[in-house]
Formats: C-alpha cells, sequence, structure tokens
C-alpha cells in the first residue's frame, strides 16, 4: 500500500471526499469563527492525520463506503469531543420508503435548526459533502470541490440522489437537563410505586393477624 499524503483541503471530485466531509463537518460545528485560527489549523492537521492512520489513503481506492464512512464520522466526532471537549452526537434517522425524501429535506433542516450539519453521500457522481446552512430553495454545502450547493427541489424530483446521510449536533446543557428531570421524575414515580406496594403488603399482613386473632378468641 502507498501512503498518501493530502492536504487541508480538496481541489476537485476525488476518493478522498470522505475524509474532507468528515473533517469539513467537525470543524464547521466546533469553531464558530471562519477564520483558519492557528487552534483551527492545528485541530485539523491532528483530524487528518488520526482518520489517515485509520484509513490508508491508497492507489488506487474506490472512496469509502458507507459502513467505512459511518467508522470515519464516529472517529472524527470522538475525537474532537476528547480534543475540544465538545459533545457532539451523531445520529442516522429512518425515514421509511414512504415520502423519504421529503422527511430527508424536512429532517436536514431540523438538525441545521439545532447548529448541527449533515453529511451526505451522492449517487452520481458518487460523494461525499457536508450540508452546513438551508435557504427557502437549497441547502448550502461544505465541500471544497466547486459544488456549493443542492436544490431541494432537485432531491423531491430524485435528480439527486441522496443515498447516506447522518446528522451531528451539539448537546446543549438544556437537553442534557431535560433528560436528568425525565430520569429523577421516573425514579420518584419508582419509589412511590414501591412504597404503596409495600403499604398494601402491610395492611394485608395486619388483616391476616387480626384474622388470626379473632379465630383465636372465638376457639377459646
Amino acid at each position: 500500500m502507498v501512503r498518501q499524503n493530502i492536504s487541508a483541503s480538496q481541489g476537485d471530485y476525488s476518493d478522498q471526499c470522505g475524509i474532507y466531509s468528515a473533517l469539513n463537518a467537525m470543524t464547521h460545528i466546533a469553531f464558530e469563527a471562519k477564520i483558519n485560527t492557528p487552534q483551527k489549523k492545528e485541530f485539523k492537521k491532528k483530524l487528518i492525520d488520526t482518520l489517515t492512520k485509520e484509513f490508508p489513503l491508497v492507489t488506487p481506492r474506490n472512496g469509502m463506503s458507507p459502513k467505512e464512512m459511518r467508522i470515519a464520522i464516529k472517529l472524527s466526532v470522538n475525537f474532537t469531543n476528547k480534543e475540544l471537549n465538545t459533545r457532539l452526537r451523531y445520529v442516522t434517522p429512518r425515514l421509511g420508503s414512504e415520502n423519504k425524501e421529503k422527511k430527508l429535506i424536512d429532517r436536514i433542516i431540523d438538525t441545521l435548526s439545532k447548529e448541527g450539519v449533515v453529511i451526505i453521500g451522492l449517487e452520481n457522481p458518487p460523494h461525499y459533502t457536508t450540508v452546513v446552512r438551508a435557504t427557502d430553495k437549497t441547502f448550502m454545502l461544505s465541500d471544497s470541490t466547486q459544488r456549493k450547493q443542492i436544490m431541494k427541489d432537485d432531491i423531491i424530483s430524485k435528480k439527486v440522489i441522496i443515498d447516506f446521510n447522518v446528522h451531528i449536533v451539539k448537546d446543549t446543557k438544556d437537553e442534557v437537563k431535560k433528560v436528568d428531570k425525565k430520569k429523577v421524575k421516573k425514579a420518584i414515580e419508582k419509589k412511590v410505586d414501591k412504597k404503596k406496594v409495600e403499604k398494601k403488603k402491610s395492611n394485608k399482613k395486619s388483616n391476616n393477624n387480626g384474622v388470626r386473632k379473632v379465630r383465636k378468641m372465638g376457639k377459646s
């Protein structure tokens, strides 16, 4: 295998698009400023090194499979959380077979509204890219090739076919508190139910003792 070094940006469609889409997704969601700060440059270099160690670039190579791409995303999210102390998570939504394109558009919009990003895989030409913003008619891409946007109507009409999508979002403090409250509520309910059961058993035991005493008195 021949290891190739890759630059921090991509110039054209290539078999390295999976690595670039993961890199673009992490830098977009983790760094608010568009300026290429020293910290951002160092982060990109380290993440590229991490990804290329896991997926050594060889000649020839046919790009990443969906399974490999999911591994790359998991690796990138874990690396970013550890390196920058962020709290990112990723999910692949189940869209079903009916109105799949419309559901996908709605899910992408929902993820973007939460300051998340979506890594998508296009069928023709095969290419991974990252959706970072939505307008009324388009999805804007963070993509180092010439492709900068996708028309929503083209997704609906299947002119553009998306056969892969993974959504990456930040876990906010509010969401964590909400989850904790639910856990606390369930724990309280469980405790109350346990007390009710114990009380019921205690009452039953008391009643049984009373019956035994009455019977004993009747015999005497």
